[in-house]
């Protein structure tokens, strides 16, 4: 992660990539926590960006047999400002 250490509930900004490594697009997510070289993030829950309320929906979505809707980014393509993480998705298009 880049410019500041997020906390969860806030907006990380993901330089998403195709299976090539190729930057796509930036999007928004609701941070949730990090591990080791890892992001886990999610999209809101309706207007919700409580990591509670999130992580208790993807609990029981779990265990409805459904699959929880839960995105694992590297730290290096997330961002704490959308204005950086376009800044690198436009320095890689260059590449």
């Amino acid at each position: 992660m880049k410019n500041k250490e997020l906390t969860p509930g806030t907006t990380v900004w993901v330089v998403e990539r195709n299976e090539d490594g190729v930057a796509q697009t930036v999007t928004g997510y609701v941070f949730l926590t990090n591990l080791l070289e890892w992001v886990i993030a999610s999209p809101m829950l309706g207007e919700s960006s409580d990591p509670n309320i999130i992580l208790s929906n993807q609990a029981a979505t779990t265990a409805e047999g459904l699959t929880p809707d839960l995105y694992v980014f590297l730290k290096k393509d997330c961002f704490a400002k959308m204005d950086d993480a376009k800044k690198i998705r436009k320095e890689s298009e260059r590449e």
